[in-house]
């Protein structure tokens, strides 16, 4: 799955920054925006065990929507197979299709509003379109797949992304720890959840050590 070491690989980094280098809070949104961009950029558009040729991307945004698809289905309880209306937008979206995953998806909530999962694939395809934003649609969409399921962990875990590349941490780590209470136990998905949870809790309680840095006289 793409998505856990590349999220877990951005924790890390921003800890060295802020720890190691001192890196000043008001340059945390700008350094989480290019890394999460950058590394996710790289799981979604590259294969590092082929060769050395460009792969082409699946859709104008460059979101390879195969990696959202299995990272979304991570938390989803395997026994229990999609509808097929999800199947289908999933089809899209690995395709790259993400309007048209959003429009079926969205006519098929008007008559299920209460499938936690596809309000979840709808986040992810409109978070996608949009080029890797948090839009206001793809933010309800999330909070009504939590609406839906309350236990599901997977609207808690792709709305802390988006709220990952704008340098929201704080906000990431409260949405994280949900997602980590709703992880079932013994599964790989909740042994990297407790790591992602526990790495940005450490780098926010350093950086809330650090005195702060004087101001400029000039300033």
């Amino acid at each position: 799955m793409a998505w856990i070491p590349i999220i877990l690989f951005v924790v890390l980094v921003m800890a060295a920054l802020v720890v190691v280098l001192k890196l000043e809070r008001g340059a945390w949104e700008a350094v989480a925006a290019a890394l999460v961009l950058g590394a996710a950029g790289y799981a979604l558009q590259s294969e590092p065990g082929q060769a050395g040729a460009p792969k082409q991307l699946t859709s104008e945004a460059g979101y390879d929507g195969a990696a959202l698809v299995e990272a979304r289905r991570q938390f989803e309880d395997e026994a229990i197979s999609p509808t097929r209306e999800i199947v289908t937008a999933d089809a899209l979206a690995r395709n790259g299709r993400f309007e048209y995953a959003a429009g079926l998806l969205n006519g098929y909530l008007r008559e299920n509003p209460q499938d936690s999962e596809a309000w979840t694939a709808l986040g992810n395809a409109l978070f996608a379109e949009a080029e890797g934003n948090l839009t206001e649609a793809a933010t309800e969409a999330y909070r009504r797949a939590a609406i839906a399921d309350e236990a599901n962990p997977a609207p808690y875990f792709f709305l802390g992304v988006g709220w990952l590349t704008a340098g929201e941490f704080d906000r990431v780590l409260e949405l994280w720890a949900l997602a980590l209470e709703r992880t079932e136990e013994g599964t790989p998905a909740r042994a990297v959840m407790e790591a992602r949870v526990a790495q940005l809790g450490m780098m926010l309680e350093r950086a809330r050590r650090m005195p702060e840095s004087p101001r400029s006289e000039t300033e």
